[in-house]
């Protein structure tokens, strides 16, 4: 069987005989009823069976709506794409937002690293000199006693 490219344009060509003759039929039955713009069958013109109980046309018509319905699953399926699509880019503009945090952190510990290992550094400083000045002192003070210790003597 055929692909069908237009579903609802076939589907409407298809229809169109049918539903004038449902009118006329109507119409018929109803003698109280307007007259239709729509034309009339003459008697003299073939009748045609009604659309519906044609196989072809049933095929099509079930066709148009397995379509149908494929065509409702994959806009439920594209929405939901759609919804877990927004939901992984707020995701990763927060995964980016936490990274560039997270080097400013890096950034911040880097240079409180430095700053530590310079007063280290300077504290080690301090000390020796320190240390340097107590030997002094105490080779003063050692120097002075030895001194008082002469002199008391």
């Amino acid at each position: 069987m055929a692909k069908i490219k237009f579903p609802r344009d076939l589907l409407i060509l298809l229809l169109i005989p049918c539903l004038l003759t449902k009118v006329e039929i109507a119409e018929a039955q109803d003698p109280t009823s307007t007259p239709s713009l729509s034309p009339t069958l003459e008697s003299s013109e073939p009748s045609f069976p009604p659309l519906s109980s044609d196989p072809e046309f049933q095929a099509l018509s079930n066709q148009i709506k397995a379509l149908e319905k494929d065509r409702n699953q994959l806009n439920i399926k594209i929405n939901s794409l759609q919804s877990q699509l927004t939901i992984s880019q707020q995701e990763n503009l927060k995964f980016k937002e936490n990274v560039e945090n997270l080097e400013k952190q890096i950034t911040i510990l880097n240079n409180n690293e430095e700053k530590l290992k310079q007063e280290i550094q300077n504290n080690s400083q301090n000390l020796t000199g320190n240390l340097k000045k107590s030997k002094l002192l105490s080779a003063s003070i050692s120097g002075v006693s030895l001194l008082v210790s002469l002199i008391s003597k």
